[in-house]
């Protein structure tokens, strides 16, 4: 059962990102439009952003000989996961109480995925070993 709600794979999880995408939209514009102030603006622009690089990191290739999926990409397609969550919690939370707070909590948390993404990419275009990917983890294809 967590599989299917859990599983960067599942179509509850890809159901829920698309399912978040519309509300988070849909909640933004009614919170700019109640109250366009520069803090709501920024909320909604850093949401935004954030979610576009986390989006793209699980979308790129790192490896061109591995399979899709393989080592840091693995950790960039299930930090996907609560991407959808976070924004359908979000995008429902807006639309019955048309305030920032939402926006900033998931911005938050956001942060802290990007930032781990960073990292992960860093210590990836510094890294000159010559091992194949995944040659320790015995999951090589």
């Amino acid at each position: 059962m967590l599989t299917f709600f859990f599983h960067r794979n599942a179509v509850m999880v890809r159901l829920m990102e698309v399912l978040g995408l519309i509300l988070a939209t849909v909640g933004s514009v009614h919170l700019l439009a109640q109250n366009p102030s520069t803090a709501n603006i920024i909320a909604v622009a850093l949401v935004a952003l954030l979610y576009v690089f986390l989006r793209i990191c699980a979308t790129k290739r790192f490896y061109r000989d591995a399979p899709h999926g393989s080592g840091i990409e693995l950790q960039f397609t299930k930090a996907v996961v609560p991407l959808g969550y976070l924004l359908t919690l979000a995008g429902i939370w807006l639309l019955i109480s048309p305030r920032a707070l939402p926006l900033w909590i998931v911005a938050a948390i956001f942060i802290f995925l990007a930032h781990v993404n960073v990292i992960l990419i860093t210590l990836h275009h510094r890294d000159r070993d010559p091992t194949p990917v995944n040659a320790f983890s015995g999951t090589r294809k």
